[in-house]
Parts: C-alpha cells; sequence; structure tokens
C-alpha cells in the first residue's frame, strides 16, 4: 500500500479481506462510509479514525494482532460497529473508548 491514502478522495468503501501478510493500512480518506478488515492475521494497527467523520460502519474481524482502535470514541456517525475474534487486550482498550462514546449520546449507534 501507498504511505498514504488520503489523497483517495472519493472512496466511500475501503475493504481488505484475507491480506495475509499486511501489517498496518496507511490513514484513510475522511470521506470513508464503511471500513471492513477481515481475516488480515498478521495486522496489527489501525490508523487513527477520528478524521472519519461520516463512517457509519466499521468491521473488524479476524484481526488477532490488533490492541486498539485508535479515534473510535469520535466516530458520532456510526450506526454498525461489528468486532469479532480480537485479542483480549482489544476488547479492554475498545471498552474504555466505546464508554466515551456512549457519553458523548450517539443516537444513531444499534
Amino acid at each position: 500500500l501507498p504511505s498514504s491514502l488520503e489523497g483517495l478522495w472519493n472512496l466511500k468503501v475501503f475493504t481488505l479481506y484475507d491480506c495475509q501478510e499486511l501489517k498496518r493500512v496507511p490513514p484513510l480518506p475522511w470521506k470513508l462510509e464503511k471500513v471492513n478488515q477481515e481475516n488480515c492475521f498478521s495486522f496489527e494497527s489501525i490508523s487513527d479514525l477520528s478524521k472519519l467523520q461520516i463512517l457509519d460502519d466499521f468491521n473488524l474481524t479476524n484481526c488477532e494482532k490488533v490492541d486498539d482502535v485508535p479515534g473510535l470514541e469520535h466516530l458520532k456517525a456510526l450506526k454498525r460497529l461489528y468486532m469479532s475474534d480480537c485479542n483480549s487486550r482489544f476488547s479492554v482498550a475498545v471498552k474504555k473508548r466505546l464508554s466515551k462514546l456512549i457519553l458523548q449520546t450517539l443516537d444513531h449507534l444499534s
């Protein structure tokens, strides 16, 4: 992947599936509406999501080495959040971020 994806202004959906060797993704374009990362077993870190103000769907599945989702607490448009088969450190970090998100009264989250 290039060092930055932020120049892809019109990109609405970002999907990574079965990227076995990929360890990290550069900063994502701010107009993304959906991020889907599945079965990226070597994947270690997610770029800060706080700039993705219209992101409404986030899926992270079978990315066992990811410890945190930076910026999750700033996703005010988030409607769907799905995370599965992640490590225990990850769940602790995400719970802390989600508690901040809920305190900001997210009416759209279901």
